[in-house]
């Protein structure tokens, strides 16, 4: 979880720990920076937005990439290491074979993606923030993905109350995130990642932390244990309310967008214990990415995998 309760996401934002999005990731990454991806309300780009956009879509299956927060950048995967980005580690984009990513199994069957394996992802990283990285994909340096993968919501939680007025408002960026991905490349597939395992199972797999339970101690709605160190259900049931309010505007994007799927719930699926989580306990260990990569594998459409 990354962003709250791990990264997939949901580690992160619960328990503070989502870093300063300083990354030093090891594989290939696109070198320019988009301008910001402007206006909520534009969904088409301005004839210099035209002349700056150097990457071009191709015929070809040749090129992935991922935009989200620290759930997909590696940090904290590497005990040598542990508050650094390890993009090689990756459950998305990374080349480290441990892993097995999204792109090395795509690499298998698409030799033409080699090298084309795009990490905007950053640490910290909320829907604003990935509105910038979609536009970037206009300015990498290859071609434009044929699949672009989704990590968010950790960062965007609020767990104050606010939560429903600012989903309404993560749904509007979300749909301009889609829009953006989209420009220029109406044939890309977009698929959303829901947050890795459960608050619940999490909170088990970390209840010996003694820092963490500290943490995520309290009597608000997110909050996962008490006063003693046992699990709130309110906590846990706190979470999953709350963080559906967002995955539920994405899918509900996706539902109307051509190519777009979720993983209708997948990574929430995976399971949580400590050998899978890194260094923070707030990521995930090259053994979390692993399986993370298995289980989203598996909830990609077979149209995405193997394009005819």
């Amino acid at each position: 979880m990354s962003g709250r309760w791990a990264v997939a996401l949901f580690l992160m934002a619960l328990v503070g720990c989502s870093s300063d999005g300083t990354e030093s990731g090891r594989t290939s990454e696109p070198t320019s920076v988009a301008p910001a991806a402007g206006d909520e309300t534009s969904a088409s780009p301005s004839a210099d937005e035209e002349e700056e956009q150097v990457a071009r879509a191709t015929a070809r299956f040749d090129a992935i990439a991922v935009v989200g927060h620290s759930g997909a950048t590696g940090v904290a995967s590497d005990p040598d290491s542990p508050i650094e980005s390890v993009n090689a580690n990756s459950w998305a984009t990374g080349d480290n074979p441990e892993v097995d990513s999204i792109y090395l199994r795509l690499l298998e069957d698409h030799p033409a993606i080699e090298g084309h394996n795009y990490n905007l992802s950053a640490n910290g990283a909320d829907i604003d923030q990935m509105l910038d990285q979609a536009a970037a994909l206009s300015t990498v340096e290859g071609p434009l993905p044929d699949l672009v993968l989704v990590q968010g919501v950790d960062n965007d939680m609020r767990c104050d109350g606010t939560d429903p007025a600012n989903a309404r408002r993560f749904a509007r960026k979300f749909e301009q995130l889609v829009r953006t991905i989209r420009r220029g490349n109406d044939s890309v597939a977009i698929f959303v990642v829901d947050q890795w395992g459960t608050p619940d199972a999490w909170a088990r797999a970390v209840s010996d932390v003694d820092g963490l339970v500290l943490g995520n101690t309290g009597s608000g709605p997110c909050d996962l244990f008490d006063g003693k160190g046992r699990v709130r259900a309110e906590g846990v049931e706190g979470i999953r309310r709350i963080s559906r309010l967002y995955y539920d505007a994405m899918t509900e994007t996706c539902r109307r967008t051509p190519r777009c799927w979720t993983d209708r719930g997948a990574a929430g699926t995976m399971p949580v214990t400590p050998d899978l989580l890194g260094a923070d306990y707030n990521h995930l260990s090259v053994a979390g990415h692993a399986v993370l990569a298995e289980t989203i594998w598996e909830a990609l459409p077979r149209q995405v995998t193997q394009p005819s």
